[in-house]
């Protein structure tokens, strides 16, 4: 599409989105997609992005659409959890490393427990809570506790002391 006719359009209805519309245009356009294999790509470096993509298997996307579903339920449920604790403003800081670890464990998850998982994914997640809750502190171990105390404790420091420090004027090494 040229600027030209996105001009005339604009025009005459006001409103880009009725080119949407207009029987020519989407005859025009489907011809262009037909033209490059039926990708069209905006922007530059998406040729790479898109080559990558053909060469995916439907396998691939299949565990990825399973993945992403299940941390569409997992970590709003995580959200939720550490947001009860009360962390204050470390909460940010603690809640970006638990998702960290989370997807990490979750990689080796998906291939032990694939019942569970299952289960979880058959599952409206506004049904099963608990069962989401219990599983995220089974996917977490003890060491990764330890990371999430030192994560708060130290994103805490770092506030106190730049806090003394603007309201001190006084530097404070850290």
């Amino acid at each position: 599409m040229d600027d030209k006719q996105l001009a005339e359009q604009l025009e005459k209805t006001g409103n880009l989105m009725d080119l949407l519309n207009d029987a020519d245009w989407l005859r025009e356009n489907a011809a262009v997609e037909a033209e490059c294999s039926g990708y069209v790509e905006a922007g530059a470096g998406l040729e790479s992005y898109v080559e990558r993509l053909k060469n995916v298997s439907p396998d691939a996307l299949r565990a990825q659409k399973k993945q992403v579903k299940l941390l569409s339920i997992l970590l709003p449920a995580l959200h939720d959890w550490l947001d009860s604790w009360e962390l204050g403003l470390s909460f940010e800081a603690v809640y970006a490393e638990a998702q960290r670890l989370v997807y990490g464990h979750l990689i080796q998850a998906m291939k032990t427990q694939a019942s569970w998982i299952e289960s979880l994914l058959s599952q409206d997640a506004q049904t099963a809570p608990v069962q989401v809750k219990e599983k995220l502190a089974e996917l977490l171990r003890p060491e990764d506790w330890q990371v999430l105390a030192k994560v708060a404790a130290q994103d805490m420091e770092k506030r106190i002391l730049h806090r003394a420090q603007v309201e001190a004027e006084v530097p404070i090494s850290v």
